[in-house]
């Protein structure tokens, strides 16, 4: 018989039995069964090892995702605290609330709850010994199952998982207190400096604008002679002809969160958040309040607060609202096998909203807001060339953010510094030349599994037009900058500096972004422009500068006197002929190369670059298997037009180009053919771009990039073909 509590009533016999011979003895501990506050303990203790550990350890390695996404200390406690107890503590909830009905039923579901929790420690552990998800988790939970069944038979079991009931308040206490997070969260006094002074006593009174590009490589703006293509980057080229164009110059980190610091502070990277406080001799702090400071800096915060404005974005109900989107994407790459978690967004190409990655939601909104209200997207540009900037998706909030800087650039009272980090032309690519935005549909960027390109060809190809494409729309910025200062007269007063924070690599089986001895000069090389006040003619330096030398050649140039110490050099003084470094941003490791070595490596890449993408405008549309197809009608009938598919294609129904929305991406599926079929996209009649299909989840998938301008305002018909040898299939159709 058992009692309530679960307690075998003849298991045992009291001292006080009156039955001779009796002898006492305790009730075992197999019998015991924990009441409904131990079960909440375990549940806790089993949820911190199974989903908290694994993401909260994830974060203190990388606590500077908190810094890039603007979260403050509160929400980042509010989160950890709710996520580490709040599960476990509904649960507990509704177990009592069972446990008032059936106690039985409440064991039952606690010990449901237990297997769901060991199950998923188990996945973790076995997840690599098959691709089949459904093995995988089946296997965990049979797994699970025994050592739950183990747990409800053993006391000293149930014993050791009372004793890991304080893993939750572990867990939470080493992010909190034992990781780089403490300092977000209790951030010491921040340190202050005084303005920097010129020798003379007097303050520094020139202005400076200094500009970041992301992910831009030195190669993607030249020709084969070295220099600047002026037909595709004409404010590039412009730029050099008005300043000197460090050609040889690198970056020292392979990451923005490392590397925009150290262009911002002159300093080596290290491995601290990429605050104030990490970086308190910064480019902000040598002139201090003496200027006006105008800073744009979207994933780093090296500004101080106390000279600029603390801008959380959004409230903190909509700040934790995506912040817990986000790390559900985050945990489900740690937690699932392989094959489930490949179908989630990746997490490693920006900071934030990886589920809107190809920005689907966001701009197909604004493009059918703008189709029924004929809202326009151009704003004001001082070039005089519109600028499309649609969308509510944090690309297009941190190209709005950057020209609002521009428009302040003007002479004032006090001298001004202006700090805009435009995180183009960085991936994923989607912006077209005048600012306007493709939406992707399907893989975001086709041919790359993690950070590590495929070897198909066609989808390199693809690769590399969306990235000059976007390089375009990066020239437009540089040079609607230059307008603005020279429409306000400060272009001829500024020091203005133009450098990118690092570079990317697109090679069949290459690293993209993770610097090696392979890619180094593609990741490494980076563009940097010098343009003293009242410069007006060009030059090209050969000296091998990096981009820890931007503080010092400010500092310089402003006559500063201070007793900081710099890893970088005045771009103008000497540099001593050594190795090139480059800061990897996985292994945190550095790579090495001589000078000579990068030169020779830099003309390789550039000659398969050229070579894919001769210099010029007309090879950007010109990518693709089929190329003497342009231009062309064909007629491949309408039997097969139900075999394929066109993603988006009410956005073709409803096109207007000033929206700030072109639908130039068409992608789709086509059944019937095997992988490397030549496809063929006409545009009201005329084929504007070739590709070729490549598997996407075991289905044939095709993607190609048609010239905007093919694109009319009002509805255009799409069609899509399958081009094999010389016969041509309709495939798919817009309505």
């Amino acid at each position: 018989m058992t009692t309530a509590h679960g307690v075998h009533e003849g298991a045992g016999v009291s001292a006080a039995d009156p039955r001779a011979g009796a002898t006492p003895r305790s009730v075992p501990a197999a019998s015991t069964r924990p009441s409904v506050a131990m079960m909440g303990v375990h549940l806790a203790a089993l949820w911190a090892l199974a989903y908290v550990q694994p993401l909260y350890d994830l974060l203190g390695k990388n606590a500077a995702f908190f810094v890039a996404r603007d979260n403050t200390g509160s929400d980042i406690l509010i989160f950890v605290l709710v996520f580490a107890f709040g599960p476990p503590l509904v649960a507990t909830a509704v177990l009592a609330l069972v446990n008032l009905a059936s106690r039985t039923a409440a064991r039952a579901l606690h010990l449901i709850l237990m297997t769901v929790l060991v199950g998923t420690l188990i996945v973790q552990l076995i997840k690599g010994v098959s691709d089949s998800a459904p093995v995988v988790i089946g296997l965990a939970m049979l797994i699970g199952a025994g050592i739950v069944a183990l747990y409800a038979r053993s006391g000293g079991l149930r014993s050791l998982v009372s004793i890991l009931g304080i893993a939750p308040i572990a867990v939470v206490v080493l992010l909190l207190f034992f990781s780089p997070v403490n300092d977000i969260i209790f951030p010491s006094k921040e340190t202050t400096t005084k303005a920097a002074t010129l020798a003379s006593g007097a303050a520094p009174r020139t202005p400076v604008v200094v500009m970041i590009f992301d992910e831009l490589p030195t190669m993607s703006l030249m020709k084969k002679d070295m220099s600047i293509d002026a037909q595709r980057y004409p404010n590039f080229a412009a730029l050099a002809n008005s300043s000197t164009w460090y050609r040889n110059a690198t970056s020292v980190s392979d990451g923005t969160y490392v590397a925009v610091p150290a262009i911002l502070s002159g300093l080596r990277p290290h491995a601290q958040l990429p605050t104030a406080r990490s970086y308190p001799h910064n480019l902000f702090s040598l002139v201090g309040r003496t200027y006006d400071i105008h800073d744009q800096e979207p994933i780093t915060h090296v500004c101080p607060e106390s000279l600029c404005t603390a801008r959380p974005s959004g409230t903190r109900s909509e700040r934790l609202k995506s912040l817990t989107r986000d790390l559900k994407i985050v945990e489900g790459r740690i937690l699932l096998p392989k094959s489930l978690a490949k179908e989630l967004p990746p997490i490693d190409r920006d900071w934030e909203d990886f589920a809107s990655d190809a920005g689907g939601d966001g701009l197909s909104q604004a493009a059918a807001q703008t189709a029924t209200t004929g809202s326009e997207a151009a704003s004001a540009s001082a070039s005089g060339q519109p600028i499309r900037v649609a969308g509510t998706d944090i690309p297009a909030q941190r190209v709005r953010a950057g020209r609002a800087v521009v428009r302040t650039m003007k002479p004032g009272s006090k001298p001004g510094l202006w700090m805009v980090h435009y995180v183009i032309p960085h991936v994923p690519w989607r912006f077209l030349p005048d600012g306007s935005q493709y939406v992707v549909d399907g893989p975001t960027m086709p041919g790359l599994n993690d950070q590590i390109w495929g070897s198909n060809q066609s989808l390199i190809d693809l690769a590399w037009q969306r990235h000059f494409l976007m390089l375009r729309f990066a020239d437009r910025l540089l040079g609607d900058a230059v307008a603005q200062m020279k429409k306000t007269g400060l272009w001829n007063k500024a020091l203005f500096i133009v450098v990118a924070d690092h570079g990317g690599d697109i090679t069949p089986r290459g690293s993209r972004r993770p610097v090696t001895k392979g890619n180094f000069a593609a990741v490494a090389g980076v563009p940097m422009f010098v343009k003293l006040p009242g410069q007006r003619t060009g030059s090209v330096n050969e000296t091998f500068t990096t981009t820890m030398d931007v503080v010092p050649t400010v500092a310089k140039q402003l006559g500063v006197k201070t007793d900081w110490k710099f890893d970088g050099i005045p771009v103008d003084e000497p540099h001593p002929a050594t190795l090139l470094r480059q800061r990897n941003g996985r292994t945190a490791k550095l790579v090495s190369m001589t000078p000579q070595r990068f030169l020779a490596q830099r003309k390789r890449y550039l000659g398969r670059q050229l070579q894919l993408f001769p210099s010029g405008l007309d090879s950007l549309f010109r990518v693709g298997p089929r190329d003497d197809l342009l231009g062309k009608r064909l007629s491949g009938g309408g039997a097969g037009a139900s075999a394929g598919t066109i993603a988006n294609a009410s956005l073709y129904r409803h096109v207007r180009p000033t929206s700030g929305v072109i639908p130039a991406y068409v992608t789709g599926y086509v059944a019937g053919v095997p992988s490397g079929t030549d496809v063929a996209v006409a545009v009201d009649g005329r084929v504007r771009a070739t590709a070729k299909t490549f598997s996407d989840d075991g289905r044939q998938r095709y993607a190609a990039i048609v010239p905007p301008a093919t694109l009319h305002r009002g509805s255009d018909r799409v069609e899509v073909f399958t081009v094999r040898g010389g016969t041509a299939k309709l495939a798919a159709r817009t309505g």
